[in-house]
Parts: structure tokens; C-alpha cells; sequence
């Protein structure tokens, strides 16, 4: 039987499964076990539902990630219209990229032959003058 055990851990896609999967694989076993399911065969399953169970988290973390990112560039894109100091943050689709520090608001712009012009944004001060 230990043969058979490394001949699993040759294989290539072959990991130790985490700590969190241990009770549904000991939950697994033992009902496999009362039903008097061969050891081969509940090596088997238990090897299924690790497999299923590790994509399962593996799209969960992915989607904690996604949301992360997406929450952390809405800040971004909070910080920079609110007029405090951020790193490049592109707002919504555009193409350019912006940046505030120390008040002053900065755009970097791609062009065709695939470089970037850097431009300081001046807010343009508006005078009336009375007639």
C-alpha cells in the first residue's frame, strides 16, 4: 500500500492539501468506511474532493482578489476627485493615468508609437472683471 501512496506523490499535479479541506475528507472517509468502500476507492474520492474543493477556494480567493483590486481603485478614484494626494489612478475606462501630490495634479497620456507624455494638469483661474 505505501507504493500506491507514492505513486500519488509522483505524479505532477500532485500537492498537499490544506489544513481547511481535513474535515471534509475525515467526514468523507468515515461514511465511506461504514458503507465498507475499498481503501483504493476512497483514496479515490478523497483525492476528488480535494481536487474539487481546492478549485473551489481557488475561485473564491480569485474573486476576493478582483474585489479588492476594484474596491482599491475606487478609493483611488475618491482620493484624486476629492483633491487629496494619490498614486496613478485611471479613472473609469480612460486611457490616461493621473496623479496628485503635493496639490498639484499630473496626467500621463500613451501615444500611437506606444510611450507616454507626462503633462502637469493647471487648473485655469477664471477673472471677471466688471464692465
Amino acid at each position: 500500500m505505501p507504493q500506491r501512496l507514492r505513486a500519488f506523490e509522483d505524479e505532477e499535479d500532485f500537492s498537499y492539501p490544506k489544513e481547511e479541506l481535513r474535515p471534509g475528507c475525515l467526514a468523507l472517509y468515515e461514511k465511506e468506511r461504514a458503507d465498507g468502500t475499498e481503501l483504493p476507492a476512497i483514496i479515490g474520492l478523497l483525492r476528488d474532493h480535494v481536487v474539487r474543493e481546492e478549485e473551489r477556494l481557488r475561485v473564491e480567493q480569485e474573486e476576493r482578489y478582483k474585489r479588492s483590486r476594484e474596491e482599491d481603485r475606487m478609493a483611488r478614484e475618491q482620493r484624486l476627485l476629492s483633491g487629496a494626494d494619490c498614486t496613478w489612478t485611471q479613472l473609469q475606462k480612460s486611457p490616461h493615468w493621473f496623479c496628485r501630490a503635493n496639490g498639484r495634479t499630473y496626467r500621463l497620456s500613451p501615444t500611437k508609437d506606444k510611450m507616454w507624455n507626462l503633462y502637469r494638469l493647471v487648473r485655469s483661474r477664471r477673472t471677471t472683471r466688471k464692465p
